[in-house]
């Protein structure tokens, strides 16, 4: 389930995104820090490994945010002249092309006094001015990172991390102190995973999306011990923010319509007005990172406070999307399944298979190593969705090769069932026309159908890439044979010609074709079962071949899940509104929702409370990655959105079937 702004947007916007900061920030002062988007990492392969300097710039931002930090993003150009000198410090997410030129930028910067962090990409000549040296890369599960509270003032006792694959670190200076270290799934130490110095910080990985208020809080305290000027010039504003919440939260908390969950709340919030007071005091006493820490406490209670006081529901989906086929990292099965009981979700949607892996005993798709020593991923899965009483979705990643081996790829490209790009050039995604594709793509949902009792079949990039795509000589000849039309300039005739409407159609009919094929081959196996599709939002979809109007006209689906990931309250309602409009309560409609752009609750809340006021069926977070190892978030929903178990709307029990 591909977050939708890293479907839909192009490169550039995401760059004028990242880049949009320093317009953002308050315009009372510069900010103390600055984050360094990798703009030369991102342009060496955007489609790849180039995408994740982006990605992890963003989980920073969104770390920094999540505890009122202010900065201002910069990217290498700006570096390199100078542009870091009006920072106290700043933060290199993931910077793995640094040039020369960038690289004597930074130690200038570091002469005049400037602080850096730098996590899991580093030149060499900066981690020797920093006193450390790098060993080979090390492959593992570091669940998590346990942090020295003596030596970070203000830092959380750990933070979750799900890293697969760390630095280790070598000190060759004595002023380095080990600060953070490793910790295994079963609490195993597993060596130094993070380290101070006096000129900077360096982590053995990249920040990943999960715990982002605690990542937020190891970073504060970090520059609070680098740069000490930073949680001075932090801490009023921080407090003011508090302050700003706590109002805000309490102007919703009275107008909560349930007088029981309004009182739960207020209580709450009592609570979080003695700690706000609480963190005045040592502010005036001078004592700031223990006010900072003391004002995030009193807003996690006043949001938690919100929280109590929102209205329940009890005939709803609610379900997560989780892209492990394995559970969540370091839980294992057993407790993926029993903590989304323990919290009233009655659904999970598990990405069990893509268009070339299976995590699964197949005999259509190559198949996971992984599955080898760890078992068949689907039958793990509903062994213990069973026993807690939690309907399993298997859900397929549809054409994206991005997980096959790369033998079977090559044989792909061999045969010539790649798609090709407007331009010509290759695309690793099946192409939907081809009818060895076809076959592939609809055995391969069958077969779970055929073998596993599953509750649902859920398809996800259940389209084309994009606009561009897919112009293969294969569609120019299955183009012209099913439609008796001649393509005389190909592919202008189709792309910007007189034959683009009638091409666009046929593109949507073979993605449709295999939407009806799989539906109806799997409810006949087995009667009951629910097909579903995670979409772009209407009428977004039209451009990418993704026709679902026509599908749930077709009764097709039995539910479909629009991933509408956004921040803004207004676009959730536009988008909303105008899927309800498409549906018209032929099926179900479960909203999808970014609870991991979302990183206050009373975000998340206000979004689950406006997709029931506006006639949603239920709710999908994307994901529980991010979800689950977040209890604090899992158990403020609990407390009164979804305090009971809730039965889906037309379902009479919300299990696996038995």
């Amino acid at each position: 389930m591909a977050p939708r702004w890293r479907s839909q947007a192009g490169p550039l916007l995401v760059i004028l995104y990242l880049l949009a900061a320093p317009a953002l920030a308050s315009a009372t002062s510069a900010p103390p820090v600055a984050v360094v988007f990798g703009r030369y990492s991102y342009d060496s392969s955007p489609q790849g490994e180039g995408a994740s300097a982006r990605t992890y710039a963003n989980t920073v931002r969104q770390a920094l945010d999540a505890v009122g930090v202010r900065y201002t993003v910069l990217d290498d150009e700006a570096v390199e002249t100078d542009g870091l000198l009006p920072y106290a410090a700043a933060i290199f997410p993931y910077n793995f092309e640094v040039p020369q030129k960038e690289q004597e930028a930074i130690l200038h910067y570091l002469e005049a006094g400037g602080k850096v962090v730098f996590c899991y990409a580093i030149p060499g000549s900066i981690a020797s001015q920093l006193g450390f040296s790098l060993q080979e890369r090390v492959e593992g599960k570091y669940q998590y990172l346990r942090l020295n509270q003596g030596l970070l003032p203000g830092a959380p006792e750990q933070v979750t991390q799900g890293s697969w694959g760390v630095m280790p670190i070598v000190p060759r200076d004595p002023q380095v102190k080990a600060v953070g270290e490793w910790v295994g799934p079963e609490g195993q130490t597993l060596g130094t995973g993070l380290v101070l110095s006096p000129r900077g910080a360096y982590l053995g990985h990249v920040l990943t999306e999960p715990d982002l208020e605690n990542k937020g809080l190891m970073l504060f305290a970090l520059l609070g011990v680098l740069a000490p000027e930073v949680p001075k010039r932090v801490g009023g504003e921080s407090l003011a923010a508090a302050r700003q919440t706590l109002q805000e939260c309490e102007a919703k908390i009275a107008r909560s319509r349930d007088a029981e969950a309004r009182r739960r709340g207020e209580a709450l919030l009592a609570k979080a007005q003695a700690q706000l007071s609480e963190a005045g005091r040592l502010m005036n006493a001078g004592q700031t990172m223990p006010a900072i820490a003391a004002g995030l406490q009193a807003t996690k209670l006043a949001e938690r406070a919100y929280a109590a006081s929102a209205p329940e529901r009890r005939d709803e989906f609610r379900a997560v999307w989780l892209h492990d086929a394995y559970g969540v990292p370091g839980w294992g099965w057993e407790r993926t399944a029993k903590t989304l009981r323990e919290h009233n979700f009655n659904a999970i949607i598990v990405n069990q298979l893509w268009a070339g892996l299976a995590h699964y005993q197949s005999k259509i798709l190559p198949v996971s190593p992984r599955v080898a020593a760890e078992g068949d991923q689907i039958a793990e899965a509903l062994k213990w969705c069973r026993r807690y009483g939690v309907e399993l979705h298997v859900w397929k990643v549809n054409y994206n090769l991005a997980t096959a081996p790369r033998e079977f790829v090559d044989q792909l490209r061999a045969e010539g069932r790649l798609q090709r790009h407007r331009d010509g050039t290759e695309v690793e995604w099946l192409c939907p026309s081809d009818p060895r594709n076809f076959a592939l793509e609809r055995d391969s949902m069958v077969e779970v159908v055929q073998n596993y009792d599953v509750a649902g079949l859920h398809f996800d990039y259940i389209r084309y890439p994009d606009e561009n795509a897919c112009y293969c000589e294969g569609c120019r000849a299955r183009f012209q044979q099913d439609t008796g039309l001649t393509v005389t300039a190909w592919p202008d005739d189709a792309v910007t010609g007189p034959l683009k409407d009638r091409y666009q159609q046929w593109r949507r009919e073979q993605i449709t074709g295999l939407v009806r094929e799989v539906s109806t081959a799997a409810r006949g196996i087995r009667p009951g079962i629910q097909i579903s599709a995670a979409v772009f939002g209407w009428p977004w979809n039209y451009e990418v071949g993704q026709d679902w109007k026509q599908w749930v006209e077709e009764g097709l689906l039995d539910f479909i899940c629009p991933m509408n990931y956004t921040t803004s309250r207004d676009e959730l309602r536009r988008a909303v509104t105008v899927e309800m409009e498409v549906v018209k309560r032929r099926i179900a409609l479960y909203i999808g929702l970014g609870e991991f752009i979302l990183p206050r609750t009373p975000d998340l809340v206000e979004q689950i409370l406006l997709s029931r006021e506006l006639g949603a069926d239920g709710f999908v977070l994307f994901c529980y990655e991010t979800l689950g190892p977040n209890a604090d978030r899992l158990g403020d929903l609990r407390l009164s959105l979804i305090a009971h178990p809730s039965t889906p709307p037309g379902r009479v029990r919300a299990s696996g079937r038995e």
